[in-house]
């Protein structure tokens, strides 16, 4: 069998540019739909 590969976690500093990169090629519209379906998973977390 082969050695397993030890996935490399990236550095907090290199996920802002990255976050940023794919935010901006998202639509107005799938971006709103994101920020709703957060919205209503968080909302469910409190409602116990």
């Amino acid at each position: 069998m082969g050695k397993r590969r030890v996935k490399q976690v990236a550095k907090t500093s290199d996920i802002v540019p990255r976050l940023r990169k794919s935010l901006l090629k998202q639509t107005k519209a799938a971006l709103v739909d994101t920020l709703v379906e957060l919205a209503q998973e968080d909302r469910s977390l409190f409602a116990a």
